[in-house]
């Protein structure tokens, strides 16, 4: 839900803001896209190895 308000204020604040400033709004997405994409795949590896570790107690 929080991805999807981003990209919504993200694409609404390129539309909106005039040319020069709209260039501005590259340097928090350069920065927010690698930290969230890493934040969200160590949070997928941590519930798959839970749920790895779940699986075999058991069986």
């Amino acid at each position: 839900m929080v991805v999807w308000l981003a990209c919504a204020l993200f694409l609404t604040l390129m539309f909106l803001l005039p040319m020069p400033w709209r260039f501005l709004l590259w340097i928090p997405y350069g920065i927010l896209l690698p930290v969230g994409v890493i934040s969200l795949n160590r949070t997928q590896q941590r519930i798959r190895r839970e749920e790895a570790g779940t699986g075999e107690k058991q069986g």
